[in-house]
Parts: C-alpha cells; sequence; structure tokens
C-alpha cells in the first residue's frame, strides 16, 4: 500500500478527533489504509486490535476475542446485561478508558473492519469522540465500511481508488513492453481498485507477460475464471470477494438505497442495457445460456438486472 492523498486525509481526521470513517467499494483499499496507518503510527500506542465488523455476530465473536486479551493483561470488561451489541461496545469504551492504579491509561487504536449496516451504528454511537459517555482521550478508532454516514463527513475518508499519479508510483519500474499510456489503460479498466490493480501488476511481473496480453485475458470468460481463482490466492484472507464480485455486489447496494423504485428499476435496466456498466463476459454468459425470450428474462431476474 502507497501513501496517498487519502491516506493524508486519514491522518488529519486522526489527528483532530481520533476517529475516522474510511468508505468505499470492496477491493478500494480501506483495510489496506487502516493496516498502514497502524503501521506507521503502532509506537504511539499500547494496544492495536483489529476487530471483524461485517454482522453483529461477527462483530460479537470479534469483541469477545478483544476482551479475553483484555482479561490477560487484567482489565476486566463486563458482561451486556441485556445482550446488546451497543452494551457490550459500550462496556469496552467505559473500561479501557480507565486510568489504572498501577499505570497510565494505555493509548488503543481499535480498527473496526467491514462494518455492515446492522453494525455501523452501535459502534459509531459507542467509540464517536462526540457522542455521550466516558472520555475516550486515550482511544483512537478507525471504521471500515461500504455503508455510507451522511452526517459524519467531517470525521469520513471517502476512497476513489488510485490517481494517475499514484497508480504510475504504484507500478514502479517501467519494464520492456510497458509504457505509462498501457499502465493508465489498465488503470481505466481495472476501475482504479488497488486490490484489481495489485492481481494485474503480480501477473504481469511474475510472468513477465505484458499489459495487453493481461486485458485480453480479462474480457476471455474462461480466462478470467482461473485468474479470479488465482487473485483470491494472491489478495489473502483479507479479501473475501474477488474484484468483479465486489464490483457487482457495490454497485447493487448503491442502487438499493434509492427509494424511489421506478429510479431503481431505469437504473438496473441501463446497467444491462450498457455494455459498459456490466463486464462483457458477464453478458455473454448470461445471454448464451438460452436463446427463448421467457427463459432470458427469468435469468435476468435471477441475477437481480432486471425486474417485473
Amino acid at each position: 500500500m502507497i501513501e496517498t492523498a487519502d491516506f493524508e486525509i486519514l491522518l488529519q481526521r486522526m489527528e483532530k478527533h481520533k476517529f475516522a470513517i474510511i468508505t468505499g467499494m470492496s477491493g478500494i483499499g480501506k483495510t489496506e489504509m487502516a493496516k498502514l496507518y497502524w503501521h506507521l503510527k503502532k509506537d504511539g500506542y499500547n494496544v492495536g486490535w483489529n476487530i471483524k465488523s461485517n454482522t453483529d455476530r461477527d462483530l460479537k465473536i470479534a469483541a469477545t476475542g478483544f476482551i479475553e486479551k483484555l482479561d490477560s493483561m487484567e482489565i476486566k470488561v463486563g458482561n451486556s446485561q441485556d445482550g446488546s451489541l451497543s452494551n457490550l461496545l459500550q462496556n469496552i469504551r467505559s473500561e479501557i478508558s480507565k486510568e489504572c492504579r498501577d499505570r497510565k491509561r494505555w493509548n488503543y487504536l481499535l480498527i473496526f473492519d467491514d462494518a455492515g449496516a446492522e453494525t455501523k451504528s452501535a459502534i459509531e454511537e459507542s467509540f464517536n469522540p462526540s457522542t455521550p459517555g466516558p472520555s475516550t482521550s486515550n482511544i483512537s478508532v478507525i471504521l471500515t465500511t461500504q455503508q455510507s454516514f451522511n452526517q459524519l463527513q467531517n470525521k469520513t475518508v471517502n476512497l476513489g481508488g488510485l490517481s494517475e499519479k499514484e497508480v504510475l508510483k504504484f507500478w514502479g519500474i517501467i519494464e520492456d513492453g510497458e509504457n505509462e499510456k498501457n499502465i493508465l489503460e489498465l488503470w481505466e479498466e481495472m476501475s482504479h481498485l488497488p486490490s484489481a490493480l495489485k492481481c494485474a501488476k503480480h501477473y504481469i511481473k511474475s510472468k513477465k507477460r505484458s499489459i495487453e496480453v493481461y486485458l485480453k485475458g480479462i474480457k476471455d470468460k474462461t480466462q478470467y475464471k482461473a485468474m479470479e481463482t488465482r487473485d483470491a490466492q494472491i489478495l489473502g484472507i483479507s479479501y473475501d470477494k474477488t474484484p468483479v464480485c465486489a464490483h457487482v455486489e457495490y454497485a447493487k447496494a448503491m442502487i438499493e438505497e434509492i427509494s424511489d423504485k421506478p429510479v431503481r428499476f431505469v437504473l438496473k435496466t441501463m446497467g444491462f442495457l450498457d455494455s459498459k456498466a456490466i463486464p462483457e463476459f458477464l453478458l455473454r454468459e448470461i445471454l448464451r445460456q438460452t436463446s427463448k425470450i421467457a427463459k432470458t428474462c427469468k435469468t435476468l431476474m435471477m441475477k437481480e438486472l432486471v425486474f417485473i
């Protein structure tokens, strides 16, 4: 992960608020940015903890693991009386904000990773320094999510992917068969996604293939399936979705946030009709499954590309 203009914004948010929300689509680099912050700033913290937060269950399991770690350090967190996630998080906040008799308060960095619709509000309510409760001056929080926080824009970092300058820096040495033009073409094709570009760079550099060969491969259905399997291994366990899957999921999530049903229908239909909106190989896969209009419509509805 390279230091980007977005990372500089994160540094500013954390310096001012000790609380920052990193938003953006899956694969855009939210988790990697949070990890980079920890890597550069860890000397300022006594404890750092990454807490998987996608669902209520995920967060409770991860928070319980954190509580067990605190217990091993003789920091006791009381159980939530009603079993609610909010109370559990508030108990953690209350306990780790205390100054112990035998030492000063420790400084904590908590990374709530991939917060979902179920969990984002509970995290924000429990750890936002602006909310009532025990002082959080020794607690820094980074929350990564695909969800929006319209009321907290001054604490949010909205990731848009790498810029032209950043992708050229990320690419490094330009070797034979490469030039700025085809690197930027790849950057556009990968929708500026750091995770997708990381996979592309790894393949191109390790296999000594050209960018043109890689671009041709991602447009071929049979080759792309193999590429997605390989990319999952390159990205590691931090990424449970490959870049194209992430693209489709994020686009669907954005559309579903629109309350006007006719507008949602138009947008989903446009996604099918506009070949640039959905990868070409997906369209070919959908259309080749059947030549009958009725079955084609059924297939499209199952894939949530059109609704009737």
